[in-house]
């Protein structure tokens, strides 16, 4: 009894676990929670209804993913192994100076139409051959005949060279550092001399008449403009006469008045009223050595005078012209005291020794050779008045 009583108790328990175990099952099965792998989404096994532990997976619910709009990832391709260049030999020269290799060259290489060492040479060889070619041809050679005549100037240094035309045919080779060779200056047959006393003039002009032109210009400049306008006023007759002895007629009448203007109406020249009349304002200054000149007669040589200055044989016989028609000769010279003399003539000597020391030393500042610069400023300046 007790036997079949177990039996059944068995078969009991068989079939009602069984339908609760398959039940499970397909609840598991069923269970709407899924993951998304590289192959696709996949259903989770729940085991007893809850999720597996220590997943790092993600869990999504199987309503909410959209299984079509999501493609199945592909895999990454696996990278394909670099290829390994073959060693290529260092170049090395040969006897002839060619480079060469040991090693093939590749096939692209070797059919590339590369120049050689030779092909190259050979090109540059060819392309040279053809330039001499034609600047052979484009250059004219010059006739024997007519062929220049090259001067060359005696100077010490010898810098860039130019070359200047002097006459038909004639050609000069001219140092560009020679800034006083292309003025025709005047014959200078006494240098040595002139230098000497160009010497003694630059002394004198440093260590006494500069000081005396520093404290002459201690005065207003409309006083020294008055002592100007005066003395120039007073030398009018060597103007007036030297422009009748050249047949400046003309000149000579504005000279005249412009006299009259300034002695009347400027109070005695002080004031130069006749610089604000435009036919009086620019009249060209004549002097005796300017005469000298329009009559034909030449320089002679250059001299250098004690204390005036640069001058020529026939502008030094100008000077004593200029100084016998100077009115403040006749002064000293008619019985008038030494003193009286000296406090006439001597503002005018400082006056004209201030404006020499400007010219002076504007001539002077940059000058390579001082000496040459103020015969060359002079021989200019002399043949510019000459042809006015």
């Amino acid at each position: 009894m007790n036997q079949v009583l177990a039996t059944f108790l068995a078969c009991f328990m068989v079939f009602a676990i069984l339908p609760c175990y398959a039940a499970s099952k397909s609840v598991d099965a069923g269970s709407g929670i899924v993951i998304i792998t590289k192959e696709g989404v996949k259903s989770v096994y729940l085991d007893g209804g809850r999720l597996p532990k220590n997943s790092t997976e993600t869990y999504f619910l199987k309503s909410e993913v959209d299984v079509k709009s999501r493609p199945l990832s592909k895999p990454k391709p696996t990278p394909s192994p670099k290829p390994t260049p073959s060693p290529v030999a260092q170049p090395r020269k040969d006897g002839h100076g060619n480079t060469s290799t040991n090693a093939k060259q590749p096939p692209a290489l070797a059919t590339a139409s590369l120049p050689t060492s030779r092909k190259v040479s050979a090109i540059v060889k060819k392309e040279v051959k053809k330039r001499k070619s034609e600047s052979a041809k484009s250059a004219t050679p010059i006739p024997q005949s007519k062929k220049p005549v090259l001067e060359v100037s005696s100077s010490k240094t010898t810098p860039n060279i130019t070359i200047t035309k002097k006459a038909p045919g004639a050609m000069v080779l001219k140092d560009e550092f020679d800034e006083y060779g292309d003025v025709a200056g005047i014959p200078d047959a006494i240098e040595p001399v002139n230098r000497g006393f160009f010497w003694v003039n630059d002394q004198l002009y440093y260590f006494v008449f500069r000081p005396v032109s520093k404290a002459y210009r201690v005065l207003p400049k409309q006083a020294r403009t008055a002592v100007s306008n005066v003395y120039e006023n007073v030398e009018f007759p060597v103007r007036f006469v030297n422009d009748l002895l050249q047949f400046k007629f003309k000149n000579a009448d504005l000279e005249f008045r412009k006299f009259l203007v300034n002695s009347v109406v400027g109070v005695g020249g002080i004031v130069r009223v006749s610089d604000r009349i435009p036919a009086l304002a620019n009249i060209p200054a004549s002097d005796t050595g300017q005469t000298l000149a329009k009559w034909g007669v030449g320089h002679g040589c250059y001299i250098v005078l004690p204390v005036l200055g640069p001058s020529s044989a026939r502008d030094t016989v100008g000077r004593a012209g200029d100084f016998a028609l100077n009115p403040l000769t006749w002064v000293s010279f008619g019985g008038v005291s030494a003193a009286a003399s000296i406090a006439i003539t001597a503002p005018n000597a400082v006056n004209t020794m201030d404006a020499r020391i400007d010219t002076y030393d504007t001539i002077t500042k940059n000058a390579i050779d001082p000496y040459q610069a103020v015969r060359s400023g002079y021989s200019q300046y002399r043949k510019k008045v000459a042809s006015e």
